[in-house]
């Protein structure tokens, strides 16, 4: 049995709704800014992979202290959210792949 999403929204911490509210907000910033998505998946997974990769390089520079524009914590962060986002773009899309 599944529990409802006012089951999983109730369940959730302050902290989590925070993020999936930036997520979402992400999600229709993007929209607004790139309003066409690949109709295929390969060229939609390379976007997620893209932000994945951003992500990742996110997370070397706040490992070994190298030196970016910004809180490397807070870019960390808004890496995740704009990476959870593209997911999220993904999985939207699948009917048309």
């Amino acid at each position: 049995m599944t529990r409802t999403q006012k089951e999983l929204f109730d369940g959730m911490s302050e902290e989590q709704k925070d993020f999936f509210g930036a997520v979402l907000e992400e999600m229709s910033r993007a929209e607004e800014k790139h309003k066409g998505w690949p109709d295929d998946a390969v060229h939609a997974a390379s976007i997620l992979n893209e932000e994945a990769g951003k992500l990742t390089q996110a997370c070397n520079d706040y490992k070994f202290g190298n030196s970016v524009a910004g809180d490397p914590y807070d870019r960390m962060n808004k890496k995740a959210v704009s990476t959870a986002a593209m997911a999220l773009r993904f999985w939207h899309g699948m009917e048309a792949y």
